[in-house]
């Protein structure tokens, strides 16, 4: 298995058709019927959790989100550190985002990294 393995999604061939396969005890079985075509390619789920940042790549297809979730994390807590600098110095801060506005934009994101989560490509069945 792989060291980033967590959970097995499907095997394809060659040809991207199904083939039949478990989990067992840490191997996976392929049920072979003879219509195979080699290489196989197997679809994964990676362990992010327990990786080690020094050693591993963020995977290039989920940068984009991270970065836009962590933008918007920071915001947050900026915004409000500019709207009490603007209060204090008596400066006009209408121009800020309110931080029931921000903070949407947080759930927003995370609503879109869970159902991102749900999404698992198909795979054809002949």
């Amino acid at each position: 298995m792989p060291e980033d393995y967590l959970s097995l999604v499907h095997v394809t061939d060659n040809n991207g058709l199904l083939v039949y396969s478990d989990e067992l005890s840490g191997f996976i079985e392929l049920e072979l019927t003879g219509s195979e075509r080699w290489p196989f390619r197997m679809l994964y789920l990676v362990n992010l959790r327990d990786r080690k940042l020094d050693e591993w790549q963020v995977p290039p297809a989920i940068i984009g989100m991270l970065e836009e979730y962590l933008e918007a994390l920071i915001n947050v807590r900026n915004v409000a550190r500019q709207r009490r600098a603007s209060i204090d110095g008596k400066f006009d801060y209408s121009d800020l985002p309110d931080e029931a506005t921000l903070y949407a934009r947080v759930q927003e994101i995370e609503e879109k990294m869970s159902s991102n989560r749900a999404i698992i490509p198909g795979a054809t069945i002949f």
